[in-house]
């Protein structure tokens, strides 16, 4: 009997702590960097582009339609995320809603 509720209170704990929120070390880094962008390029567009780019690191503050392009393959930039991109790749931005859109590059 005691062994049937330890185990079914043991695996009530291990479902517990599988649902707390765990520090993700990556995150942490990436917000240390964006503390650096200051050595970034600023680059404005209200109009929507598609551009080729060298390796280099990309980063927003905003959500915008701001796609990556590389290999055939398009990635979403998302907001306050410092990209580093280690081949040549193409920028595509679709401006729905005609907002100015700021983006870094180095």
């Amino acid at each position: 009997m005691y062994v049937i509720i330890f185990t079914i209170s043991f695996i009530l704990l291990l479902e517990i702590f599988n649902f707390l929120p765990t520090i993700n070390i990556d995150f942490q880094i990436k917000n240390n960097q964006i503390k650096k962008i200051d050595k970034f390029d600023e680059y404005n567009s209200d109009i929507s582009f598609e551009k080729y780019f060298d390796p280099g690191r990309l980063y927003t503050n905003e959500m915008y339609n701001l796609f990556i392009i590389k290999n055939n393959d398009s990635f979403l930039v998302k907001k306050d995320e410092i990209y580093e991109i280690n081949e040549p790749f193409i920028l595509k931005y679709i401006n729905i809603n005609e907002k100015n859109m700021k983006y870094y590059y180095i």
